[in-house]
């Protein structure tokens, strides 16, 4: 965790509030990147950001542009120093870590101040639109690069040309500008090549920062390239495209691919992309983050992944290198939270790497609790409790909602797919699959067992046709041979959670159209909730059940029964 924490640096989301696990114990829940006991986080900072910066650690300062405003922060301890009242897209920081350069969504620059937070001077016109870099020439001259700040699938309606202004450091006086001649997302300055590279949809381009010329562009057959950075001494950058790759390129004659590293599907949604890359102060390591794992990915020049660094509850939307640590980096989400990190050496990186690295959407224990069960979008593993090893691995066809629930005969294990649920037998090995879903329209989203394992119930989450999501209850005395039981239509919207309760007679199903407790027998309603409900489940020993808005609050309501 976080080890150098100040009084005054509160973090809200605080990994979910929960404590590290001791080195080697714990269960692998289905946690939002909980780090482990040795952890390489040093410091938290309570504020979100779209791009950060940082001083050498004698500077002692950390600037992150968190749109409403930028704030700058002390380096050691995360304290804040100064909100700057400005709608900060983009930072620069200045060699002598005395000024720091603002970029607005208006693009516009600001001048300010680091040690009194004072505004010194700000650009006398906008520029081409929203600023999402900030940088120096080899002449010392701020650049100004505009593109759309919004990190995601190349929307039809991006299309206003992005561009560049040159400005005076002392003043913000326009010294020249000029077009991208197409829209734009992030730029860098590769200093070796003294060369400016945008990256656009589907391709970068290299720029003349004297006088504008176009030197070259690359493409790479992406959707949308969203990030690049430049090595600090050769003519290399490296970009993060909608592909889930990182693409190296030499800066030469033209712009020529020297290698790809293709990050991992988490969970089958694949137009998140690459939102941030970083090189190493030495070059020798890639930083690279995707929405999906909420992570920090570390590569090495054989592009193998050498580490992962958790901490962050929301997307990573930038990642910075601290100067002169040669092993610290800072990084900033859209949630609430910019971390600094603490790493070892290049050659020791693979501390930080996890054995087992995936992302659990489910987790239970069997009926003896000699072992629990990790489901995934295409595995379920058997874990024994004692050693926390997996003792059993199958591969289903899952999807991003999967889930399980293990029968109360300890002899079955249910996993829901996309239209349905398969039955897994621990004893024979052997998989039964039902389909219980009627339309390819609809997808599962969540089940439950009967404590008497006579039934299942199943909710259903529709796309097109949402009005007509229904709830399903099977009957599994034996699972293998399970048969639909009743439907419950005329809910009129998408289901999104479910429960039983623990005589097995009632279900509870909760969604758009808010919360219904019904009788399992004859699917009769019992209780009507209308509120908006996106988990439901009934109290232990209890007719009493809980609904959450999907805001945070729970409410506990009565059925009205005592027995």
């Amino acid at each position: 965790m976080a080890t150098n924490q100040a009084p005054s640096s509160v973090v809200c989301q605080d990994t979910l509030l929960l404590p590290p696990p001791t080195t080697h114990t714990g269960y692998p829940l289905s946690w939002a990147n909980i780090p482990q006991a040795d952890d390489p986080m040093s410091v938290k900072i309570p504020t979100k950001g779209v791009d950060c910066v940082a001083s050498s650690e004698a500077g002692d300062v950390v600037v992150i542009a968190a749109e409403q405003h930028a704030g700058v922060y002390d380096l050691s301890s995360g304290e804040t120093l100064h909100k700057l009242p400005v709608s900060a897209y983009s930072v620069y920081l200045a060699p002598d870590e005395k000024t720091v350069y603002v970029g607005d969504i208006e693009g516009i620059v600001h001048c300010y101040d680091v040690d009194s937070g004072a505004l010194k001077c700000s650009s006398s016109s906008a520029g081409p639109g929203c600023l999402t870099w900030l940088g120096t020439d080899s002449s010392g001259n701020i650049v100004a690069g505009s593109g759309h700040s919004r990190k995601t699938i190349c929307w039809d309606d991006h299309s206003t040309q992005d561009g560049y202004v040159v400005l005076h450091p002392d003043n913000l006086t326009v010294i020249r500008s000029w077009s991208c001649e197409a829209p734009a997302y992030h730029h860098t300055y590769n200093t070796s090549s003294k060369t400016l590279i945008s990256a656009h949809q589907g391709f970068i381009a290299a720029w003349h920062p004297d006088n504008g010329t176009k030197l070259s562009t690359g493409e790479d057959g992406s959707g949308c390239i969203y990030c690049v950075d430049s090595h600090r001494t050769e003519n290399l950058v490296i970009t993060g495209n909608s592909e889930l790759k990182v693409v190296e390129w030499r800066i030469d004659q033209g712009l020529e691919i020297l290698r790809e590293v293709q990050l991992p599907c988490l969970s089958g949604w694949f137009y998140g992309g690459v939102w941030s890359v970083k090189y190493s102060e030495d070059g020798e390591l890639i930083y690279c983050t995707e929405p999906q794992s909420q992570s920090i990915k570390i590569y090495d020049k054989q592009n193998e992944k050498v580490g992962e660094l958790k901490g962050h509850s929301a997307c990573v939307n930038n990642i910075s290198t601290i100067p002169g640590t040669g092993g610290k980096i800072l990084s900033t989400d859209r949630g609430s939270v910019s971390v600094v990190w603490e790493l070892p050496s290049s050659g020791q990186i693979d501390a930080c790497k996890q054995d087992l690295d995936e992302k659990v959407q489910w987790t239970g224990f069997s009926v003896g609790e000699d072992l629990f069960a990790t489901v995934t979008n295409q595995h379920c593993r058997l874990w024994d409790v004692e050693n926390l090893h997996v003792v059993r691995s199958v591969e289903f066809e899952g999807f991003y909602r999967s889930k399980g629930h293990f029968h109360p005969d300890g002899v079955h294990l249910l996993l829901t797919t996309k239209m349905g649920v398969l039955v897994f037998d621990l004893e024979l090995q052997q998989i039964a699959s039902h389909q219980v879903l009627r339309s390819s329209d609809g997808s599962t989203t969540d089940l439950k067992v009967t404590p008497d394992g006579a039934r299942f119930l199943v909710t259903e989450c529709r796309n097109h046709d949402s009005e007509a999501s229904k709830a399903f209850v099977w009957s599994c005395v034996a699972p293998a041979t399970a048969a639909e039981h009743l439907v419950k239509d005329g809910y009129g919207a998408r289901m999104f959670s479910c429960g039983v309760s623990h005589d097995s007679k009632l279900g509870v199903v909760g969604g758009h159209s808010g919360t219904i407790v019904m009788d399992l027998e004859s699917g009769n309603t019992i209780v009507s909730v209308n509120r908006g409900c996106f988990f439901t489940t009934f109290l232990p020993y209890s007719y009493q059940f809980i609904i959450e808005d999907g805001n945070g609050v729970y409410t506990t309501l009565k059925t009205g029964r005592t027995q």
